[in-house]
């Protein structure tokens, strides 16, 4: 068999792979019923036990392998075009360059909706926990800044102690398992046996792009920012664990990343994710009431005020070139993953909590 129909033949799988997993996102119910016991759980159980106790991130690595060998494959291109020299990769045909690239790019998007993808397809949250989601009226949004803006105020003071204390990678990843194994007495669904938390070795580009953290669906590592300011880290950590959860879109990470985050007995991990909702909360008041929404933010304590001020001089850091393709990748990528609101889909955890608390109080 010559390599040629050899590519072909890998091209037809790869092919029928991806139709087939297309049709399987219109099924939500199969994937809830069969894709996730049966595959994903198992699959990626596996993953972090394999992976979670390395020290390093093996998906980092993994990204650094990827751009070395694409730098080389470029090096090599250039050197040869500007030498003439008629290598293998000069010899071959343009439709076999063709077929092999489309045949790695089919592998890895199979890789990806099978390993992680089909969870942006499966029921959504409301279903989950049967809420009975709303668009709220301004009365009760400003009534939830107002909530967390005390909230936030009251916490500022307690933790304190707890930043000039060591916060380093063990016993912050250790609190933030914490908070999951908390919740699994409220919600046996959210139970993870094998957690994979992990800082990136590609922090210096989220603090450039904007990146706070990110799941890798090949390795099932959740990733930190290791420069965030501190009191952003703890929320950041329980939403990546959402991701291993299983819940891709965005506002459910948010969600359930702030469920368990304000559980904590830590003070610092109440205080972010109480400090995390007001700032989306903040945001969904400022499309209504911009007075209220503004009004509402001077009367936080001088504490949180500052601590704003740190999360905008960060944000100023990055750079506006490399954060703007970022963000219109990144919301085109959503939006193709039916998440219509884009970028914008965090903010919609708004929604669900006070969804939630209609359903189950505070």
């Amino acid at each position: 068999m010559t390599p040629g129909r050899n590519h072909i033949i890998v091209l037809f799988t790869a092919l029928s792979a991806g139709i087939g997993l297309l049709f399987l996102s219109f099924w939500p119910t199969g994937l809830d019923h069969y894709y996730v016991p049966l595959f994903f759980e198992p699959f990626t159980d596996v993953l972090r036990l394999v992976f979670g106790r390395l020290p390093v991130s093996v998906g980092d690595v993994l990204i650094y392998l990827l751009v070395a060998l694409l730098l080389y494959r470029f090096g090599r291109w250039v050197f040869s075009f500007f030498n003439n020299h008629q290598t293998k990769v000069q010899t071959k045909s343009g439709l076999h360059r063709f077929i092999v690239t489309i045949n790695w790019l089919l592998i890895i998007a199979v890789v990806f909706y099978l390993s992680w993808g089909l969870n942006y397809f499966r029921s959504d949250v409301k279903q989950e926990l049967l809420l009975n989601q709303v668009r709220p009226s301004n009365e009760r949004l400003i009534a939830l800044n107002i909530r967390l803006r005390d909230s936030v105020n009251s916490l500022i003071h307690e933790t304190q102690s707890s930043r000039t204390a060591p916060f380093e990678h063990d016993s912050l990843f250790a609190l933030v398992t914490s908070c999951f194994d908390t919740e699994v007495t409220r919600f046996e669904r959210w139970t993870l046996a094998n957690k994979s938390l992990k800082y990136s070795m590609w922090s210096w580009l989220g603090d450039l792009t904007g990146v706070a953290g990110y799941y890798n669906p090949f390795t099932a590592e959740a990733q930190l920012n290791r420069n965030l300011p501190v009191f952003l880290k703890p929320f950041v950590a329980c939403h990546e664990l959402a991701h291993q959860l299983g819940y891709a879109n965005e506002s459910e990470a948010n969600f359930v990343g702030y469920l368990t985050c304000r559980q904590s007995p830590h003070p610092l991990f109440r205080y972010a994710a109480h400090l995390e909702m007001l700032m989306l909360t903040n945001r969904q008041l400022r499309l209504t009431d911009t007075a209220a929404a503004a009004s509402i933010l001077r009367q936080c304590h001088a504490g949180v005020q500052k601590d704003l001020q740190t999360w905008r001089a960060y944000q100023d850091k990055q750079s506006r070139i490399l954060g703007t393709v970022f963000a219109h990748v990144f919301d085109v990528f959503l939006k193709s993953n039916r998440q219509q609101a884009g970028i914008r889909s965090y903010d919609a955890a708004v929604m669900l909590l006070l969804a939630y608390e209609e359903q189950y109080g505070l």
